[in-house]
């Protein structure tokens, strides 16, 4: 039994193996009779690696560069593009400054700050600020 599975269902803790299927572990919950599977985690890229991509788009690089700068598929870089686009749009409309900062320097960056116009973004423990 492994203890880490619970029952999707009934999130118990009584589960046993109970055969694989394309060569995926199957598994049985003794409290509902619950057959289920346990799903992949799946990759999970790096908030920096998001970061970088969009401040090259922004920039003015091609996909295809950015692809072969960071190292994540082209794919991957659209999709990155398209859920940040209103917030790309926004940036090319008012040609604004573009400065990823940890919180230490969002602090420093905000106290020297006198002019309205600010848009922050987080991005896992990184921010991207807009002026």
């Amino acid at each position: 039994m492994d203890t880490a599975i619970r029952c999707p269902r009934c999130r118990a803790s009584k589960i046993v193996k109970n055969g694989k299927i394309i060569s995926q572990q199957r598994y049985l919950c003794k409290e509902c009779n619950y057959h289920f599977t346990v799903n992949k985690l799946g990759k999970r890229v790096d908030n920096n690696y998001i970061v970088k991509a969009l401040q090259l788009y922004l920039e003015g690089l091609g996909i295809s560069e950015i692809e072969k700068y960071v190292g994540v598929s082209r794919n991957t870089i659209r999709k990155w593009i398209k859920r940040f686009e209103n917030l790309i749009v926004e940036v090319r409309k008012n040609q604004c400054n573009i400065n990823v900062v940890n919180l230490q320097d969002l602090i420093v960056f905000l106290k020297e700050k006198n002019e309205p116009g600010l848009i922050l973004f987080s991005l896992g423990n990184k921010f991207i600020v807009f002026s």
